[in-house]
């Protein structure tokens, strides 16, 4: 028996024993996001653990990454050259439609998932997450082999113009950087976006704030699957605490609407003891009204996600004397 079938044979045994002991302190998680062709027999079975109260996002190499730069379409993916050369938001969607109707056809099917998550930050700039499955078949093995290919698309928009555009394998994870396959910038219109951010927030952002804050930050009070806080609400409850009202203000001027939410939370908490809103934070307050979108929840063994102005009535609901 070859090595490959002794693996796939260790691998199945192990999930089996494991994939549904979804314990308070440790998660599993399969996926076969970063699978090739040519080992579509070998899955990726990645154990994770505490992932709570991990601080950071690194890379495999364990390294915080810097403001992201273009990266050219990797050549192990030839099935995303369209999307990589759209030009435009219509562009986009033409391509989407088209794959939504192809059916089986050169030993490639495509299926673009239900799940769309889309936000806005200023008038007219929207954030668009989409998750797409497509499956290759290995026709000249002995043995027909299907390898499923898991990849997220996330793009910034202002009207139809495309600010930035990356093609990702989806990690349903909060604890490692999702492979880049694409990433394409538009440095004049995405710092014309900047200019406009820090005119109405007063602080600067970068790119890096657009890709990974806004993702993996979790609005909620635990997570089922661990019976823990998300790191942001240990941070918010302590300010609640503290009255430190500068780090509430920073959250509430972040990007990352999630930390926007948060910190609103806390300044209706805190209004019930008798804190008025300064005229700064009744602006912010403002912007973030304005603001359309889901928060990323925990949902079980995996995010969710929900309209932040239900999301925060929900949560409000264990305050009721600050209603």
């Amino acid at each position: 028996m070859t090595a490959v079938k002794w693996t796939f044979i260790v691998v199945l045994a192990w999930l089996t024993t494991t994939l549904f002991s979804c314990s308070s302190d440790e998660v599993v998680y399969f996926s076969a996001a970063n699978l090739r062709l040519e080992d579509s027999l070998t899955a990726r079975l990645v154990l994770k653990k505490n992932w709570a109260h991990t601080p950071e996002r690194v890379d495999r190499n364990n390294r915080i990454e810097s403001e992201p730069v273009e990266v050219p379409l990797n050549p192990s993916y030839p099935e995303l050259k369209a999307l990589s050369e759209a030009n435009s938001l219509e562009e986009v969607w033409v391509i989407l439609e088209k794959w939504k109707r192809q059916q089986d056809k050169d030993s490639l099917r495509f299926s673009i998932l239900n799940k769309q998550f889309t936000r806005d930050y200023l008038s007219d700039y929207t954030e668009h997450r989409i998750n797409i499955q497509y499956e290759l078949a290995d026709n000249d093995s002995n043995e027909y082999v299907s390898t499923e290919v898991w990849v997220q698309l996330q793009i910034l928009s202002f009207k139809d113009e495309i600010l930035f555009l990356s093609l990702t394998n989806y990690i349903n994870d909060v604890e490692t950087f999702p492979e880049v396959f694409f990433r394409k910038i538009n440095r004049p219109l995405l710092n014309s976006f900047f200019e406009q951010y820090e005119q109405a927030y007063s602080i600067k952002i970068s790119l890096t704030d657009i890709i990974f804050d806004l993702a993996y930050t979790v609005y909620g009070e635990e997570c089922s699957m661990s019976s823990l806080p998300p790191i942001f609400r240990v941070k918010i409850e302590k300010a609640i605490e503290q009255k430190d009202t500068t780090f509430i203000n920073l959250a509430l001027r972040l990007p990352s609407l999630e930390k926007q939410v948060y910190a609103y939370e806390a300044l209706l908490r805190m209004q019930k003891s008798g804190y008025q809103f300064s005229s700064f934070q009744q602006h912010l307050i403002q912007l973030l009204e304005g603001r359309k979108g889901n928060v990323y929840t925990c949902s079980m063994c995996e995010y969710g996600d929900r309209p932040w102005r239900k999301a925060l009535e929900s949560q409000m609901q264990s305050y009721p004397d600050s209603l």
